[in-house]
């Protein structure tokens, strides 16, 4: 660079620090002739004109200015409103205003620092729409929209710092009789712009304070926005971070109106949240809750104590879906509601209001808890109410993982669920069997489903179906269903009295409408335990005569077939033959040791060994073994057809090894007797 170049910048940077030295002198001499030495009069003029906007007394014991290194600072102490001429409704202990060197460049009025030192201010709440602000009376009305003083938040943004310092806000609310005035104390309040983001209008801002209620540790809100007036508020971008610690919900109870009836509970939370052109982005929160004693509002019952909740929170807006999801969730309660290491997602429509996903995943809780919380938290008219409280379910649920999404073009959402069951109970409710100690897999895919089971000493209860209650020491197997449709696939029942396995499919659609499709297969079963398990659709009249009649036996190899509606059974047409278009109903088996008594007045059949079969309402009995009222059978040949009639008959064919006066014995002791007129007499 020319040497003629080099001095040429000398002389403009001497002149330009002369020029700044030449402004500084300038404005401190200004500041001493013109301020500093006519403090008492700037101090009254500021008085009066306070007192004339304010229409109210103010008063300022100390009013001072000094210079700070480059820039003016003015100090005010003691500074007071009045509400009347004897009450102070605000006070100001100290307030510093440093003006900045930059005014006199820009012939304006710019501040580099306020600080406002141990303000007070009193906030009373008169009605849903009247405040008073430190003795100012002030209407606000939330379903309208005021607009706020756009000139001074304007103002405020550009100033570079803002401090309160040790503030005092008291808030008392006229509109509930019982409540104490609530005290925000050591209030401190930060507001900065920033000069390496000074491009961005970056603000940072940072409050924290004590309550007189709720807690004793600080409340603190930090963050910062991006915005240069008011507007562009409507796109403003920026981040805020809120956080208590041991806050004591309860405490808080006389100036908020909760959804519950809160009597104890202390509660953690940090929350952070993104937002961009004006419109939250993403968040996130972490929360805990320790002792919460919770009801629904006047309940007369004892509330519940949720001894733990914790989990932390995500959120994130796109387009119009708010997707929120919660983690690690963890949950105590005085009962039998637990839940470690859970978790759930919620998809959320702000333009229509409504949820359009919902997943759940629960490591394990107790069934029994849900009708707690029912009871403790949903109406009894509600219809889950009902519902609840008639399956009264218990037992645990392990790995439960739901997804509930509503389907476009559909009403009914699409469901997904599965879980381990543990031996779980409900009882019989509508169309629902009553069930105990069931444990396996469940899976449900909106209206198809499928439950493994592999249960132990299970029962089951269907009174519209059965006359008791079923009783198995194993029932293993799968059942899948697809709407009213029902498949039973490798089903192994076991009890003290008998084993099988059962195949086919029922469709219910009520209990006049039942199709069945049953292949059941028995390698042993007790006869006179068998009774649980006949139908009531067989009729009362075969019903009582299978309860007393067969009193015996053990009948082995037993296959069962029944298909067909079951108002239908045993599917014969009016000729009592079997219809085989309305279904059909066979049964094999062989009968051992068995003791029968067919009707008053027969001679009882005891010993007797025999197949049987049935095929509609036809019954057939062959046997080579057995006594007949002292006689032995060598060969009987029996029918009953059909075993539905109104008056029930057995047709005999028999040959006997036996004594003839134990033969004649036999007729003349049974109704045989009146058709043989006496010929044996």
């Amino acid at each position: 660079m020319k040497k003629a170049q080099i001095k040429l910048i000398k002389k403009i940077s001497l002149w330009i620090s002369v020029l700044v030295f030449g402004l500084f002198i300038l404005g401190y001499l200004a500041f001493y002739f013109l301020v500093q030495t006519n403090l008492d009069y700037y101090k009254n003029k500021l008085i009066t004109a306070l007192s004339s906007e304010t229409n109210k007394k103010v008063t300022i014991e100390s009013f001072g200015a000094k210079w700070n290194v480059t820039n003016p600072r003015f100090i005010i102490e003691n500074f007071s409103i009045y509400a009347n001429t004897s009450e102070k409704s605000f006070t100001l202990k100290k307030f510093e205003v440093d003006v900045s060197w930059m005014s006199l460049i820009k012939f304006d009025l710019i501040l580099d620092q306020i600080t406002l030192f141990e303000p007070e201010v009193e906030i009373e709440k008169i009605s849903e729409v009247d405040y008073l602000i430190g003795g100012w009376a002030t209407s606000y009305d939330p379903d309208t929209i005021n607009e706020p003083d756009g000139k001074f938040i304007d103002w405020l943004l550009n100033q570079d710092e803002v401090q309160v310092i040790n503030a005092k806000f008291t808030w008392i609310d006229k509109t509930r009789p019982n409540s104490p005035p609530l005290i925000l104390s050591d209030l401190n309040l930060s507001y900065s712009s920033s000069d390496l983001l000074s491009y961005l209008d970056r603000h940072m801002v940072y409050l924290d304070f004590y309550s007189s209620a709720g807690t004793k540790e600080k409340v603190s809100l930090s963050g910062h926005f991006d915005a240069g007036s008011t507007d562009e508020f409507e796109e403003i971008d920026g981040a805020l971070l809120f956080k208590f610690n041991n806050l004591d919900l309860y405490a808080f109870s006389p100036w908020i109106n909760y959804p519950l009836a809160i009597k104890d509970g202390v509660g953690s939370l940090s929350i952070n949240i993104e937002f961009e052109n004006g419109k939250l982005t993403e968040g996130g929160s972490s929360f805990k809750v320790k002792d919460l004693n919770a009801k629904t509002m006047n309940s007369n019952k004892e509330g519940m104590v949720f001894k733990d909740i914790s989990g932390d929170v995500n959120l994130k807006l796109v387009d119009d879906d708010m997707v929120i999801i919660l983690d690690n969730l963890f949950l105590t309660t005085n009962s039998k509601l637990k839940f470690e290491n859970s978790s759930a997602s919620i998809k959320y429509n702000l333009e229509k209001n409504q949820i359009n996903r919902l997943t759940i995943v629960v490591d394990r809780f107790d069934l029994g808890s849900i009708s707690e919380i029912s009871n403790q938290f949903v109406p009894e008219s509600h219809n889950t109410y009902t519902i609840i409280n008639g399956l009264s379910a218990e037992g645990e649920i392990d790995n439960l993982k739901l997804k509930w999404q509503r389907a476009k073009g559909k009403q009914d959402p699409n469901i997904k669920l599965s879980a381990q069951l543990l031996k779980v109970k409900i009882d019989e409710f509508e169309n629902f069997p009553g069930l105990s100690n069931v444990t396996g897999e469940i899976k449900i895919k909106n209206e198809k489903g499928s439950i493994k089971s592999v249960s132990r000493d299970m029962t089951l209860t269907k009174r519209d179906v059965f006359r008791g209650v079923l009783k198995f020491n194993q029932f293993t197997g799968s059942v899948n269903w697809n709407n009213d449709k029902y498949s039973f696939n490798d089903i192994t029942i076991k009890d003290d009295y008998m084993e099988a396995t059962l195949d086919g499919i029922v469709k219910y659609k009520s209990i006049d409408d039942l199709y069945v499709d049953i292949n059941i297969n028995s390698p042993s079963l007790s006869i006179p335990n068998f009774k649980a398990y006949y139908p009531k659709q067989i009729g009362t009249d075969g019903l009582g005569w299978l309860d007393t009649s067969l009193l015996e036996g053990v009948a082995k190899n037993t296959n069962i077939q029944i298909k067909g509606k079951v108002k239908d059974f045993p599917f014969i047409d009016e000729n009592n033959q079997p219809d085989l278009s309305k279904g059909h109903f066979r049964v094999r088996s062989s009968v051992k040791d068995s003791f029968i008594e067919y009707g008053d007045g027969w001679p009882e059949m005891e010993k007797f060994d025999a197949e049987v079969s049935v095929n509609g309402g036809d019954v057939f009995i062959t046997s080579q073994k057995g006594e007949l009222d002292k006689s032995v059978i060598k060969v009987f040949n029996g029918s009953i057809t059909p075993f539905t009639a109104d008056e029930v008959v057995l047709n005999i064919d028999v040959v006997m090894d036996s004594a003839v006066e134990n033969i004649i014995f036999a007729i003349n002791n049974s109704p045989i007797k009146k058709k043989t007129k006496g010929v044996f007499d």
